[in-house]
């Protein structure tokens, strides 16, 4: 991730032989509306902020519980019932006037901050009516952060005007010790730091001692250990997997950063959770399979929550996604993502029909994927596939062999054995019912039952359930024996190969909990038939009793 210099401040003598007269400083009154926004306008967010074209204000809003959560709209903002907002400056705010009214009366709370997290309440129950009105809220002592919260009913905004602290006066008489605020630095040996510095202003605590080689009002050297912190990345970069988790995770619980950024991955699976499919809760991958948590997906334009979205990405998609980094619990997580691109996954299957030699229409070069033959051996992210291409509550006709470790339980597991199981590279699939080896016995009813960090087979269809790849009422069973044809037998030494055949036939379309095992088919030999015949011994490897 790249490092960028965080504002280093360094003390300089300046020698100048002008003596300067004092002015004097005015406060500076700015009114802003939302039409002074620096960004498109965003309805119906969790949270969200808005920069005002002068680049001195932000003003922020946060769900706060709120069922509604935030509105910036082209003429107003709204903060539902439960939400609350906070003003950021970069200059001393003396007092604030909203425009502002609410849908019935009740009073709000204003608290101020020194560093924007820790919060004092200076007036409680500043009175709103249903009429717009003025209120003003004077701060003394002068503060650059303000929160508004205790909305108990929807507050709307028209406007906000701010009065900014009267900034000093130049003064004069003798030389004067100032502020320089560095932008870059270059190391020079272990302990100097060429700087170059901008900004002057009086006052200040030295950090390091510098020199100003050529007197022009710049530090040029500083002598001395320069801390040289990490800072997030320029807003709308393009990051990695790897490195939107790293700056997620940098991130205090709750804590986002203020600009948005591009990630690209595979969607490997979403949520256990009710909510997941409703607002696009999901786990995105990269090649090497490391992960980071998108919570909350919309449209391009963040206008369109992802359960009303007409095409939905599904697990195995693949998608380019601008949000803001953070953590929450420890969990590094991309929040309130807009999807830039969508490219559908690419259905595992035989190919396309191969023409003859002469003759028959020769057509386009489209290939027509189909359904893995039955009783296929797949891996997770293949069954991912293969069910995100299925409608809704859709299922194959066949049934597949797919291996994994049990990471995860979803609900009613403990009746029906509903749980999630991943592969090495991080791919997760859902299997929703699980059975014995005959599909006689279900999973609450199992002597022995899988547990999380057991890995096992399970064999079943596969399809979707709104927009969620999964296997439905899968039997438990031993990982099929694959035949490669140099299997050891006794007797005659010109017997080569192993034993092919097995019944024909099959039960394609059984997609209920039907006891008639599955057939193992010609492609499975004979070895398969026979490991299942003896009812495999070893159905699963439980790590824990190993």
């Amino acid at each position: 991730m790249k490092k960028i210099l965080s504002v280093l401040v360094c003390v300089c003598l300046l020698v100048s032989a002008m003596v300067f007269t004092t002015a004097a400083a005015e406060p500076t009154v700015v009114t802003y509306t939302t039409s002074d926004y620096s960004n498109p306008s965003t309805t119906g967010v969790t949270n969200a902020s808005k920069t005002f074209n002068d680049g001195i204000l932000t003003f922020s809003a946060y769900e706060g519980g709120s069922s509604g959560s935030v509105a910036f709209r082209s003429d107003e903002i709204r903060l539902y019932q439960g939400a609350y907002a906070t003003l950021s400056a970069t200059k001393d705010i003396t007092s604030v006037t909203f425009n502002i009214k609410a849908k019935a009366a009740i009073g709000i709370d204003v608290s101020t901050s020194t560093d924007g997290s820790s919060w004092t309440v200076v007036k409680s129950g500043v009175s709103l009516t249903t009429s717009f009105a003025d209120q003003t809220i004077n701060f003394d002592p002068a503060t650059k952060y303000i929160k508004i919260s205790n909305t108990t009913k929807q507050v709307i905004i028209k406007s906000i005007t701010v009065t900014y602290a009267a900034e000093g006066g130049e003064t004069g008489g003798e030389e004067p010790t100032c502020e320089h605020t560095a932008t870059s630095a270059v190391p020079n040996g272990d302990e100097t730091h060429k700087l170059v510095c901008d900004a002057c202003s009086e006052t200040v605590t030295p950090v390091v001692e510098c020199t100003d080689a050529d007197v022009n009002g710049k530090c040029d050297v500083c002598e001395g250990d320069v801390a040289i912190p990490v800072q997030d990345p320029a807003a709308d970069s393009t990051l990695s997997i790897v490195d939107a988790a790293a700056l997620g995770a940098s991130k205090e619980h709750n804590t986002y950063t203020e600009g948005k950024y591009y990630i690209t991955g595979k969607i490997a699976a979403f949520q256990s959770n009710a909510n997941a499919t409703k607002y696009g809760n999901f786990y995105l991958a990269d090649d090497a399979g490391n992960q980071i948590l998108i919570y909350g997906l919309y449209s391009e334009d963040g206008e369109v929550r992802y359960d009303a979205m007409e095409t939905k990405p599904v697990a195995g998609d693949t998608v380019k996604l601008y949000g803001v980094l953070g953590q929450y619990n420890g969990t590094a997580q991309m929040k309130n993502a807009w999807l830039i691109e969508h490219t559908p996954a690419t259905t595992p299957g035989e190919g396309g029909n191969e023409g003859g030699d002469e003759g028959g229409d020769e057509g386009d070069d489209t290939t027509v994927a189909t359904d893995p033959a039955a009783d296929s051996v797949l891996t997770i992210e293949e069954a991912l596939a293969l069910g995100a291409s299925k409608d809704h509550n859709t299922y194959t006709e066949n049934k597949y062999y797919v291996t994994g470790e049990v990471v995860e339980y979803y609900t009613n597991y403990e009746t029906y054995g509903n749980m999630y199981i991943e592969d090495a590279e991080g791919n997760r699939i859902l299997v929703y019912g699980m059975y014995s080896e005959d599909g006689e016995t279900r999973y609450d009813e199992l002597e022995d039952k899988p547990e999380i960090g057991d890995t096992i087979t399970v064999y079943g269809v596969i399809g979707q359930y709104n927009g969620n790849a999964q296997m439905k009422s899968g039997w438990l069973k031993a990982a099929p024996v694959v035949d490669d044809g140099n299997d050891d037998t006794t007797g005659d030494d010109t017997t080569t190969g192993g034993t092919t055949g097995g019944t024909t036939g099959g039960n394609a379309g059984n997609t209920d909990n039907s006891t008639t095992s599955p057939d193992t088919g010609d492609n499975m030999g004979a070895v398969v038939a026979l490991a299942m015949a003896a009812g495999a011994a070893l159905v699963f490897a439980n790590k824990k009793r190993a």
